[in-house]
């Protein structure tokens, strides 16, 4: 049997990550209490609607340069207090009328700065021209690779052999995630600009492909030939904060021939000071990782506010806390938490002819669950802290049916696979003390294991002492 675990370490060979983290400052004296960070304001978004590489994240390497400035934030060095900032990146894909799209772009060129677009496209919104098909959202830092993802691993058939009951019998598999995902490396310009790569994807599943019709012994939810469509971005360019870009305009994956999907992506640069001072004799703190959910619409509106904002606007507009992790850790030393179910998954079967069930020859196990792995470092002043973090929440939605037989006067299920959803963020930030900030905004699932894009999770990070 092999084991598959969910744990951060397997992601040593995708993520590229920047310089090392400060040691960890252990200084003699009575601890004081901290000065509260100063938050320096984000700019609210003007297009919300009024109402509303080789190395593992945990892994060190040199962080890349940039041509034009420092690869840092050029206010980091600049004295007293010091300035850090976190760089995230909205993504949304609007599902458009071709009618309405064509005929602004008959009167409109296509600006760099999409942000009077974006405004125009919420009208649409309004008047039923459009609709918000997926928010997804990942902040990070600069010089490092920040990843989030909501996905279901759909498991199916890659390679077929005769039935004894005249239904092709799997013989060999392969996995697709269906759902969202976005990438990006960003680097903060001298000129406060923010230079990115970014790779964005969708993926969905429209049903099934098989090469001839199959006759009894398929249901509709079987899942032997699937079908997969996606929309996929990869994109490299120089941004302003908070400031719309359009990245392409799509077949929907819902292939409709009457509408177009506009991918929108917004950078954010989300700055704190630090007031500095002495730091306590032991540098270690509390990590508390909490989820929230709310509908899609709600999130539109409350993203036109500063970030330091959403959480309370989240709360006090109906928004419901899901999960709640708590870690406690020291400067420089790694952490984890995990409550978990082992779900073992066949992935080898032998057909033992018509009337009698297959027999599972090979297995392995999935971990089932949140898992939460950090690596902190705290600033000198004791004020703020770099942190690595990797949260996963992975949940079972049921069985897939790939093959049945016909026993008992009816079609069994005989060949099936566990269905799987994961929601998972892999980044870095800098988070000061006793303020809530947000990781990144990801789709659960439905009740069937799907992605529902029309509600979201927002995911935030605060660390205190």
């Amino acid at each position: 049997m092999k084991t598959r675990f969910l744990s951060l370490l397997t992601l040593a060979a995708v993520f590229t990550v920047g310089s090392p983290p400060l040691p960890a400052q252990d200084t003699g004296g009575t601890p004081k209490k901290p000065a509260a960070p100063k938050a320096v304001p984000s700019t609210p978004d003007p297009a919300a609607a009024p109402a509303e590489k080789a190395n593992g994240p945990f892994d060190k390497k040199p962080s890349p340069k940039s041509a034009t400035g420092p690869a840092t934030d050029p206010l980091a060095n600049a004295g007293d207090p010091k300035v850090y900032t976190n760089i995230g990146l909205l993504t949304q894909w609007i599902d458009v009328k071709r009618e309405v799209w064509q005929a602004w772009l008959d009167k409109n060129p296509v600006p760099l700065d999409a942000t009077p677009l974006r405004k125009v496209v919420e009208t649409w919104i309004a008047a039923g021209d459009a609709e918000l098909a997926e928010t997804t959202l990942v902040m990070g830092r600069p010089d490092m690779r920040a990843l989030v993802e909501s996905f279901r691993s759909v498991w199916y058939p890659s390679e077929f052999e005769p039935g004894a009951d005249s239904l092709p019998f799997p013989s060999a598999w392969d996995t697709r995630n269906v759902g969202a995902r976005i990438e990006f490396d960003p680097i903060l310009e001298g000129d406060r600009s923010i230079s990115m790569a970014a790779a964005l994807e969708r993926v969905d599943y429209r049903g099934e492909s098989p090469p001839r019709p199959e006759g009894a012994g398929v249901e509709p939810t079987d899942i032997r030939w699937p079908l997969f469509v996606s929309q996929s971005v990869t994109a490299d360019g120089r941004f302003e904060p908070d400031q719309w870009a359009l990245l392409g305009a799509e077949t929907p994956l819902d292939r409709r021939q009457t509408h177009l999907t506009l991918i929108f992506v917004r950078p954010l640069a989300d700055s704190f000071e630090d007031p500095g001072g002495k730091a306590p004799e032991v540098a270690q703190g509390v990590f508390r990782f909490e989820w929230i959910e709310a509908d899609q619409i709600s999130l539109n509106a409350w993203l036109g506010k500063p970030l330091a904002d959403l959480r309370r606007a989240a709360l006090e507009g109906g928004a419901k806390t899901l999960e709640t992790r708590i870690l406690r850790c020291r400067s420089g030393n790694r952490a984890k938490v995990d409550a978990i179910e082992e779900i073992i998954r066949p992935t080898e079967f032998d057909e033992k002819g018509a009337g009698n069930f297959s027999s599972q020859v090979a297995m392995e196990t999935y971990n089932i669950g949140i898992s939460v792995e950090i690596d902190p470092t705290f600033e000198p002043s004791g004020n703020a802290v770099v942190v690595n973090l990797a949260p996963e929440w992975t949940t079972h939605h049921g069985e897939a049916v790939h093959h049945r037989q016909f026993i008992d006067g009816e079609w069994k299920p005989d060949v099936t696979s566990p269905i799987f959803y994961t929601m998972k963020t892999t980044t870095q930030l800098a988070v000061p003390l006793d303020t809530p900030m947000l990781v990144g905004v990801m789709s659960p699932p439905n009740a069937e294991g799907w992605i529902d894009a029309s509600r979201k999770v927002m995911l935030f990070l605060t660390v205190s002492r």
